[in-house]
């Protein structure tokens, strides 16, 4: 649960985005995202579902980068 929470918390506040030719790739996010989703197999269902909970509620607000 420390860790999702952690891991959470870098995809958040991360912005560094490495441009290259006309993609930005983001390899903190990319790397914490796959992570987290290791993580997730190994939390019970509602500790996953409140993990994705706040997951959603960043993908509501137009400040965050997806």
């Amino acid at each position: 649960e420390d860790l999702a929470l952690r891991l959470t918390c870098v995809l958040a506040l991360d912005r560094f985005g490495d441009f290259i030719s006309d993609q930005v790739i983001a390899p903190v996010r990319e790397t914490c995202a796959q992570v987290l989703g290791a993580v997730t197999n190994i939390m019970s269902e509602d500790r996953v579902a409140k993990v994705l909970q706040i997951l959603l509620q960043l993908l509501s607000r137009p400040e965050w980068e997806a």
